[in-house]
């Protein structure tokens, strides 16, 4: 699908400002072009470009998705261009009478970015998620774990978090991962990571729900307070419904996990007799 973006959707896609002056919109042209191809090319893939087709450029996907190239594209151009803030927009320097704009609003306006940013890609993960595209290596590559930009930006209650602290949730995100991997076994994570990509989760919503809260008492609280009652309750839930969670219950974690009794018999080499 051809990804079309003008100055008036790079205004809209900015979280700051009203305007941009015409040699702003041309001085990041080519870095949005770069941008369309890469956003192509590693997220949408062509099951994602069929998404956008079918929703139009008026859906709320599409929308994302060019606010999302613009945001990226003036990030990666932004200290290059010598820029005039001001309360309702901004400029470039063309005159020696003017000063570009400090170190210190550009560093403001790199952090809000950043922020808006990771917004924009959880908005538009999620809404890509389908079986389709679901399946692709764009989906694997963009959405690694259940606990994602889209949960932490903007399915939480909090409202002002920043890049930072996404930056910050980043280790306890892989640590409580690679933690409950061992309790449940790789294989049954990745199938409902593969349910979630494709947007089927009517069966292990509750299951993520519970990875969600127990990574974000992993990631308050630490390990152990998190290995108390929210692991109890991830666990609880696979352990309650076996016949949806059928690759954990032949794991070795389900074996692991229950402690199967040993039994003390003849054929067993630890055989203990009491004559």
């Amino acid at each position: 699908m051809e990804i079309n973006i003008g100055k008036s959707d790079f205004e809209r896609a900015l979280p700051v400002g009203t305007s941009a002056h015409e040699e702003v919109f041309e001085g990041i042209a080519p870095a949005i072009e770069q941008e369309i191809a890469l956003t192509k090319l590693n997220i949408l893939g062509d099951a994602g470009e069929e998404r956008l087709e079918e929703a139009g450029k008026e859906s709320v996907l599409y929308q994302s998705c060019v606010h999302y190239i613009c945001v990226t594209a003036f990030l990666s151009v932004l200290r290059q261009l010598d820029l005039v803030l001001t309360p309702t927009g901004f400029g470039i320097v063309s005159t020696q009478e003017v000063s570009p704009a400090s170190k210190q609003r550009v560093d403001a306006l790199d952090g809000t970015l950043r922020t808006r940013r990771l917004q924009l890609l959880g908005m538009l993960l999620n809404l890509l998620r389908s079986p389709k595209w679901g399946e692709t290596k764009q989906a694997n590559q963009s959405i690694a774990y259940l606990y994602d930009e889209y949960t932490f930006f903007l399915r939480g209650k909090a409202t002002n978090l920043t890049y930072q602290d996404w930056n910050s949730m980043l280790s306890s995100i892989e640590s409580a991962d690679e933690y409950l991997r061992s309790r449940i076994s790789d294989l049954q994570m990745d199938e409902v990571l593969r349910l979630y990509r494709r947007n089927e989760t009517e069966k292990v919503q509750k299951f993520i729900d519970k990875i969600v809260r127990y990574t974000d008492v992993f990631a308050s609280k630490g390990m152990s307070i998190a290995n108390q009652i929210a692991l109890r309750n991830v666990l609880n839930i696979v352990d309650s419904d076996l016949d949806t969670f059928n690759i954990y219950a032949g794991s070795s974690a389900y074996k692991a996990n229950h402690h199967e009794n040993f039994q003390n018999t003849k054929e067993s080499s630890a055989f203990l007799f009491n004559g």
